[in-house]
């Protein structure tokens, strides 16, 4: 199973955020919500201490019409 780096994940988020003009807590929120996982596991995630499924990552791509030049 392919796995996604902290970086990405933030980018991601940081991508997210820009788009929708939220806060950065609001982003975070939103993606651990359209993921069905908790904010804590979201915060691993952007930490690093877990690795994201790659599978995870496209989702939230299609799922907010958001592109990931990383994938």
């Amino acid at each position: 199973m392919r796995r996604v780096g902290s970086d990405q994940v933030t980018a991601f988020r940081k991508e997210l955020q820009k788009e929708v003009n939220c806060k950065d807590s609001e982003a975070k929120l939103m993606c651990a919500n359209a993921l069905y996982v908790g904010i804590r596991q979201w915060q691993h995630w952007e930490a690093g201490t877990r690795l994201m499924p790659a599978a995870f990552l496209e989702l939230l791509c299609i799922k907010f019409g958001l592109t990931d030049t990383a994938l």
